[in-house]
């Protein structure tokens, strides 16, 4: 795999399509599952999602 930096950005070339989307499939998992966010209190966004959506159940 081939990148090069740009203005701060990486850039990638693939072989191909499928090596692409693999890459930018995990990145989107990683960027929602596992990646902590600070304006949400340092949780990832899929396990905030969970927690508000198990209050308005509760609230209910």
């Amino acid at each position: 795999m081939r990148f090069g930096r740009i203005a701060g950005f990486v850039r990638y070339s693939f072989a191909t399509r499928d090596q692409a989307k693999a890459a930018i499939t995990a990145w989107i998992k990683r960027y929602n599952a596992v990646r902590l966010h600070s304006s949400l209190g340092y949780v990832p966004p899929i396990e905030w999602g969970l927690n508000y959506y198990r209050q308005q159940l509760q609230a209910a």
